[in-house]
């Protein structure tokens, strides 16, 4: 391992909407800032088509979004750090984080920005399927299937979203959900609704894939088998915390524990984002966290200070108090 001199005040894990709002706000705030990021800055938003609910940004394609968080990032003068984190630990006052890389990183604070990952397809020959007709990212593979037919699970916004998508370049999108209605937002339901070329399938499930090296159709239902060249399944999220070594830090479902300030029950630990328990999983949610979360870290840090000042104060009033006394003595 390879361990670094310097000692940030603080470092953030995710260069996503939290992340670099929290990056933002820290920096302003002269606070020695990290981020720690291994795939895309922007996180998530590069793998949106169309984001229409971010205030003053009304239909943004998501990688340009993306783009214009990293470059307001830039504008900041925010440090990246290319590694992904292994393991997060603390020593003392001080947080140990190793990296894949090898490398040893220590703070004085962390904000956990990790996000979250799509839950994988549990079918069999859906891992060898992957990334030949199995994707979970519709704006990076929908183009390889251009005027074929696609399908896509799920029911929230994010798969009727993906679904109009894909309904733009492929011949026909089967729109496969378990219940017999949406959870998405209404206008999202509606404008699926309108499109000719996409065929909802309520009540019904994915129960097995075919083809030999690659995705060439699935069954429904353990009945009905419909061809398709590519399916998207966006059924779920898992969030990002196997490298957090601290207990009791998460909810049974994995998601970080935070309170209204971002904190966590690990003194100096802040969460922001989809990785935390927060109601609502939305770039602009994610925005706020961080900005919180940055305020949180700046009273921690504010805090720390001068609690080592008062220390320092006291034992330097003690050693007077000593030599006053051999003094008299």
């Amino acid at each position: 391992m390879k361990k670094q001199n310097k000692i940030y005040d603080c470092l953030i894990i995710g260069a996503g909407p939290a992340g670099l709002s929290a990056a933002i706000y820290l920096k302003r705030a002269s606070v020695d800032v990290a981020v720690l990021e291994m795939g895309p800055i922007g996180g998530k938003t590069n793998y949106i088509s169309i984001v229409n609910n971010y205030l003053g940004l009304n239909n943004s394609f998501g990688p340009d979004l993306a783009m214009k968080f990293y470059e307001h990032a830039q504008a900041n003068k925010i440090e990246f750090i290319a590694d992904e984190v292994t393991t997060v630990t603390k020593s003392k006052d001080l947080f140990v984080i190793t990296s894949q890389d090898d490398e040893i990183y220590y703070a004085k604070s962390i904000i956990v920005a990790s996000g979250s990952l799509e839950k994988k397809l549990d079918l069999p020959k859906a891992d060898i399927f992957e990334h030949k007709g199995v994707s979970y990212c519709a704006i990076c593979d929908g183009p390889l299937y251009k005027n074929k037919d696609v399908a896509v699970i799920g029911g929230g916004n994010s798969a009727l979203e993906e679904a109009l998508y894909l309904s733009r370049i492929v011949n026909k999108v089967y729109l496969i959900h378990r219940r017999d209605e949406f959870r998405a937002d209404e206008g999202i339901v509606n404008e699926v609704k309108k499109q000719k070329n996409i065929e909802v399938l309520y009540s019904s499930l994915v129960t097995a894939l075919f083809g030999d090296t690659k995705l060439e159709a699935i069954e429904i239902n353990g009945k009905n088998r419909i061809d398709v060249s590519a399916l998207f399944p966006y059924i779920g999220l898992i969030p990002n915390t196997n490298f957090l070594k601290f207990d009791n830090l998460c909810n049974k479902d994995g998601y970080i524990l935070i309170n209204n300030n971002g904190e966590t029950i690990v003194e100096g630990l802040f969460a922001a984002g989809d990785v935390a328990n927060g109601p609502m999983k939305q770039i602009v949610t994610a925005s706020a966290d961080g900005a919180i979360a940055s305020k949180g870290v700046l009273n921690y840090l504010q805090n720390k200070k001068w609690f080592l000042i008062a220390i320092r104060m006291f034992y330097l009033m003690l050693l007077i108090i000593i030599i006053v006394l051999s003094i008299i003595v």
